[in-house]
């Protein structure tokens, strides 16, 4: 008699540890998962205790210098000046006031990007308050860059449009470098 044996074998997947979040605390709304905190936006850290924002928040000396523009004798015009980014309601947004060194040129809205939080945007919609003063920001865009261990650079590009002393619009690129004060 002939007989055949079969052997079968079974690889069952090793569950994720159920254990493996425990004392692993998590603040605003971050969650735990493989014994890490995934942070919601706006918030960044090992247990998600640091606003993004914070890195931002500071008073910055700020040089501009207009890289384009509709009048060729305004192109190379720079401008040094301080500013402040100020926290806001929201976690993913701060202002930045002072602009063009104007006091009035206040609380605009720089809402930083959900996937790089090393980077943000201008909100063209919160210039309203210049419209009197024929100066608008039609856009822009920043980076914040760390040297060593602290957050102490920002580069960008902003598009203004203004009001010019011949009563058109005028359009320019201005390119921004901003180091913080200490």
């Amino acid at each position: 008699m002939l007989s055949v044996i079969y052997i079968t074998s079974c690889t069952r997947p090793i569950p994720d540890d159920p254990w493996a979040c425990n004392y692993v605390y998590c603040k605003n709304d971050g969650r735990c998962d493989s014994a890490r905190c995934k942070c919601p936006v706006g918030y960044e850290g090992t247990d998600c205790g640091i606003a993004v924002t914070d890195k931002y928040i500071a008073h910055w000396r700020m040089h501009t210098v207009v890289w384009a523009s509709d009048s060729a004798n305004y192109v190379g015009a720079e401008k040094f000046y301080n500013i402040e980014l100020a926290t806001s309601a929201s976690n993913t947004t701060f202002f930045l006031n002072n602009l063009d060194n104007n006091s009035y040129y206040n609380h605009i809205i720089c809402r930083i990007d959900s996937l790089d939080n090393t980077h943000f945007k201008f909100d063209s919609t919160s210039s309203l308050n210049m419209y009197y003063d024929r100066y608008r920001i039609r856009g822009g865009w920043g980076n914040i860059y760390s040297r060593y261990s602290a957050n102490d650079s920002l580069m960008g590009t902003l598009y203004i449009q203004r009001l010019n002393s011949t009563v058109n619009w005028q359009h320019d690129t201005v390119m921004f470098y901003a180091m913080k004060i200490k």
